[in-house]
């Protein structure tokens, strides 16, 4: 079996809405580098899926779903507004990097449904995150 990787980093923001009061100050939105980690599997070793390509093809979806926030706008969202500088983030709303991957998934099988994808993992700051295994 052969499995290809990607990688990529895009900035983003959210918020957890039902953050515990030990990590109340999560219910705000806030900034993280989001990090995409996604396996396929392929069958063929001369680059049956170019991965140059899937890259730039995920990620150009990623960011037609997620709407990348314009630069200096105020987004009113848990406690207080938030000036947005980050021209290039996406906004995730409350979805947790687990929802995040999910949604990845549901994105490329919509428009690459021929693509056996075999986990999808998400890293805030590269540091925590999740992993979801589908094959």
């Amino acid at each position: 079996m052969i499995k290809l990787i990607i990688k990529f980093n895009i900035s983003g923001f959210h918020y957890w809405k039902n953050a515990p009061n030990k990590y109340f100050y999560l219910r705000n939105l806030h900034r993280h580098l989001f990090h995409w980690e996604i396996v396929v599997k392929v069958t063929d070793a001369d680059r049956e899926i170019e991965f140059i390509d899937f890259n730039d093809k995920v990620q150009r979806l990623l960011k037609g779903e997620f709407n990348s926030l314009s630069g200096n706008i105020i987004v009113k969202e848990g406690i207080k507004d938030l000036i947005i500088l980050d021209s290039e983030a996406l906004y995730f709303g409350s979805r947790s990097c687990e929802m995040i991957a999910q949604e990845t998934y549901n994105l490329i099988k919509q428009k690459y449904n021929d693509i056996i994808i075999h986990s999808i993992a998400v890293i805030e700051d590269n540091e925590n995150g999740a992993i979801k295994e589908w094959a």
